[in-house]
């Protein structure tokens, strides 16, 4: 079964980086498959988390793209919540790094990807 969820929201709470779901999307019984992907169509990269009964993505669109280079500036931990259960992602950043640098300069993305990750993720530093 596939599921699909979104953040709608981040913050930072201490040394966290929190991502907020939706109201109703659950994250009982769900572990990070320590996967991050694009999905250029929606501007958004993709965790994957999973459990017995098979996986759940969880979207990260555009927009939040701020507060992700805010945190990957910092490092922060990132913890994602539905409100009573958390999943923590701790290779989050690796596996950011690793997506952004295949994405840059890399028209098999999409133009419109490769165009809205350099300029969230690289603009600053060129």
């Amino acid at each position: 079964m596939r599921t699909f969820y979104t953040v709608e929201r981040t913050t930072y709470e201490g040394d966290r980086l929190v991502a907020h779901l939706a109201n109703g999307q659950l994250l009982q019984g769900l572990a990070d498959a320590d996967q991050l992907l694009a999905h250029s169509d929606d501007l958004s990269f993709l965790s994957i988390l999973e459990n017995d009964e098979g996986y759940t993505y969880i979207l990260w669109p555009q927009p939040i793209w701020v507060d992700l280079k805010k945190g990957w500036d910092e490092r922060k931990e990132v913890v994602m919540c539905d409100g009573a259960s958390t999943v923590s992602l701790p290779h989050f950043w690796v596996n950011l790094e690793n997506l952004i640098g295949n994405i840059e300069g890399n028209a098999n993305y999409g133009d419109e990807m490769v165009a809205a990750v350099e300029e969230a993720f690289f603009a600053s530093a060129k």
